[in-house]
Formats: C-alpha cells, sequence, structure tokens
C-alpha cells in the first residue's frame, strides 16, 4: 500500500472517529435521534475502514495462506459494517425530511394554510419562482400568484425572504 494512500487513509479514519464523537457529544445535550444516527453511521464507516486497513497492512498479499474461517468473518464483519452504514444514513436522511415535512405542517397549521397553499409554501421554501411552481403543480401562474399572496397575507410577512426567514425561525 502506498504511503500516500496509507496517510490519506488515517486522515479519513481519525475524520470519522472525531465526527462520530461530535454527534455523540451533541446527542448526548440536545436528545435529537438524528444525531444518534448520524453517531452510528460514523461508527460503522470507521469500522469498515479500519478493517480494510488492516488487511492491507497486515496480510498484504498473503491472500491465499489466510484460512477460511478468518475470510468469512471478515466477510460477514464487512457487510454488517456496510450494512450499519447504509441504514445509519438512510435513518438520518428520512428523520431529516421528516422534520422538514412536520414544520410545515406546524407552520401550515398555525397560519391556517390550506392544503394547496402548503404545496406552494413547500416550492416557495425551496427557492421556487412562481412560473416553476405553476408549472411543477400544473397551475397558472396567475393562481401560484394568488396562493403565494395568501400565504404571506396569512402569515403577516412582506415578501418571500421574510417568510422563509419567519419559517426557519419557528421550526
Amino acid at each position: 500500500m502506498g504511503f500516500v494512500l496509507f496517510h490519506f487513509t488515517l486522515i479519513v479514519l481519525l475524520a470519522s472517529v472525531l465526527t462520530s464523537a461530535a454527534c455523540l457529544s451533541a446527542y448526548l445535550v440536545s436528545r435529537k435521534r438524528v444525531l444518534l444516527f448520524a453517531f452510528l453511521a460514523f461508527l460503522f464507516y470507521f469500522f469498515d475502514v479500519a478493517w480494510v486497513l488492516q488487511d492491507e497492512l497486515m496480510y498484504p498479499g498473503l491472500d491465499a495462506q489466510m484460512t477460511s474461517a478468518y475470510l468469512m468473518v471478515r466477510s460477514y464483519a464487512s457487510i454488517l459494517a456496510g450494512a450499519g452504514f447504509l441504514v445509519s444514513f438512510w435513518l438520518v436522511v428520512c428523520t431529516v425530511l421528516g422534520e422538514k415535512s412536520r414544520a410545515l405542517m406546524r407552520y401550515g397549521k398555525q397560519h391556517q394554510l390550506s392544503e394547496r397553499e402548503r404545496e406552494v409554501l413547500y416550492l416557495v421554501l425551496q427557492g421556487n419562482d412562481n412560473q416553476n411552481i405553476a408549472s411543477s403543480l400544473q397551475l397558472s401562474p396567475s393562481t401560484v400568484k394568488v396562493h403565494v399572496h395568501n400565504i404571506l397575507q396569512k402569515s403577516g410577512q412582506a415578501n418571500r425572504q421574510e417568510l422563509i426567514r419567519d419559517f426557519w425561525r419557528m421550526s
């Protein structure tokens, strides 16, 4: 294994351990599940990279001499580490998306927005203009303009920037 690749792998291991520790400490303070899932994901990633590094350092070119029991255990360990990494990051993504949709529902209920106005608000929060919102929802641009006007009026905001700022402040 090359000198540069070895040191790069060590940096990746260090970064994954530090990130994992930061996620764990943030979880212990805030009790947000997304941070626990991120901690587990980075921990699984650390072990996956560490086992690959171990095989490259300890057994370079000795694949034929390794026992079948060792290879079986290492295969299962790699599968578990990879699956743990993927599942943990999938849970992070699902949790983040779920929190955003719950925030949208809360904001919509608080300001008594209709279902269509919530859909328009979601697209406004993504930075879409009236034309893009109209094509996404298959509405006319003037209908979208009316929905945006109603959202601004119900939320008490003067423009889109204030609406976006208010939404993220309230979430």
